[in-house]
């Protein structure tokens, strides 16, 4: 054999065990590429512009490039199905964002032309029924994280359908990228760690609010439209753990959201170190 044939067959033998290793143990981090499309859309009742109109608003990030086969359609999936529902999430981005609006307006007109149409001829003043039959709503997702093997992706949505105010919730999804499935807080904590994670959830809450007691931040109005537990509504970032409580979840809608944040030192006793991610996450921001 010829010596650089030899060097050659080396060579590819080297870089075959590297991307086997590289296989093996998660990495690289599939080298996402992201990319994000808009929709604005405003659509009246009866299609007349002197009637009241919804008016819908999307901005999507989603992923347009993978270097493994197939991650790209099953990452979108998740993320599809996150901000539109599952039914949208085998379908392109364009067309599932195409497809939310369609449904959006139409059922605005099913639900609402009969009603103001016996408004209308029983003589309700315009302004009153521009106020109630304005619907808006807004939707959003990005991303809130990305490195190594994790993405932390936000979903955002903004209605308003009458009524004294609109409604609003900002919900995650956290993907291991190495098996492309969610994780979720019994992975990434050791058995029976509710109870620990719950008196640190109310420790940080004290410190945020400058207050000592939980008799002081339930007097502030915590705890007093649900329960302060641990919640599947988290994102992970350099900074720790950040749980996310939407409005009316443990506060009332006026204290707006609820986030608090721990940090991998607070969450160390409780944190599975078994857990390959976790282990990970811990490399990536020490």
């Amino acid at each position: 054999m010829k010596k650089g044939t030899t060097i050659l067959l080396i060579a590819l033998l080297i870089a075959g065990c590297w991307l086997a290793s590289c296989s093996n143990t998660g990495q690289p981090s599939r080298n996402l590429q992201f990319e994000e499309i808009t929709l604005t859309k405003s659509e009246h009742l009866f299609a007349d512009e002197s009637k009241p109109a919804c008016n819908l608003s999307i901005d999507f990030a989603f992923v347009n490039n993978a270097n493994t086969i197939g991650a790209k359609d099953s990452i979108n999936a998740y993320l599809l199905s996150a901000l539109f529902g599952k039914k949208y999430q085998q379908l392109s981005p364009q067309e599932a964002m195409e497809g939310y609006a369609k449904e959006y307006v139409t059922n605005y007109r099913a639900d609402l032309e009969p009603m103001i149409q016996k408004d209308i001829d029983n003589h309700i003043d315009k302004d009153q029924l521009t106020a109630w039959y304005s619907y808006e709503q807004e939707l959003k997702g990005s991303i809130e994280t990305y490195k190594g093997m994790l993405l932390s992706y936000r979903t955002y949505k903004n209605e308003y359908s009458g009524g004294p105010h609109g409604m609003y919730a900002t919900e995650f999804t956290n993907l291991n990228l190495s098996t492309i499935q969610p994780i979720l807080l019994d992975e990434l904590f050791v058995e029976d760690y509710q109870e620990t994670l719950t008196e640190l959830l109310w420790y940080q809450l004290a410190l945020d609010n400058g207050v000592e007691t939980r008799d002081e931040l339930e007097e502030m109005g915590y705890a007093t439209t649900g329960e302060l537990a641990p919640t599947e509504n988290f994102y992970i970032s350099e900074d720790g753990i950040t749980f996310y409580y939407n409005v009316y979840e443990i506060a009332p809608y006026s204290m707006g959201p609820t986030q608090i944040t721990l940090s991998y030192d607070m969450l160390e006793y409780i944190l599975n170190y078994d857990n390959k991610l976790v282990n990970e996450l811990i490399t990536l921001w020490n």
